[in-house]
């Protein structure tokens, strides 16, 4: 699936992709307990969901990379996503789930989205990322 998704991140520009090969490694090998979804149509992947533990936190984890190819995008791949990070989690005995993204205008359609899927707006840092890009955080209790 590294091909495929490699593509999703060109194509969604979510971050650069020779650094998904080095992220998914110790997943891929087992020494790293991430939870690593992705979602295929037709044995072809065109989506993942990246979630990690927070540090010192009580079973709190954080969605760390939600991405869908462009072509896939409003078609219900992001919420199936999502649901299914929240089932994965629940069964880990998770107790909260966080996602954080960018303030400003072009992440509008992301925060929109973590509303619909019933996650609320808990925190917003100013210049977090950079001098004019906050951070909105969005979490959920599971």
């Amino acid at each position: 699936d590294l091909p495929n998704l490699e593509d999703v991140l060109k194509k969604t520009e979510l971050f650069p992709a020779d650094m998904l090969a080095p992220m998914v490694a110790s997943y891929l090998d087992g020494t790293e307990h991430d939870l690593w979804l992705t979602a295929e149509v037709g044995g072809h992947a065109i989506g993942f969901a990246y979630s990690e533990p927070e540090r010192m936190t009580d079973r709190t984890w954080n969605l760390l990379a939600l991405a869908v190819h462009p072509s896939h995008q409003n078609k219900g791949t992001g919420a199936a996503l999502i649901d299914a990070t929240r089932t994965a989690l629940r069964q880990k005995n998770v107790r909260m789930l966080l996602i954080e993204t960018a303030d400003i205008p072009e992440f509008a359609g992301q925060r929109a989205f973590y509303e619909r899927m019933n996650l609320s707006q808990v925190a917003h840092i100013p210049d977090y990322y950079e001098a004019g890009t906050g951070k909105v955080t969005f979490a959920q209790i599971l």
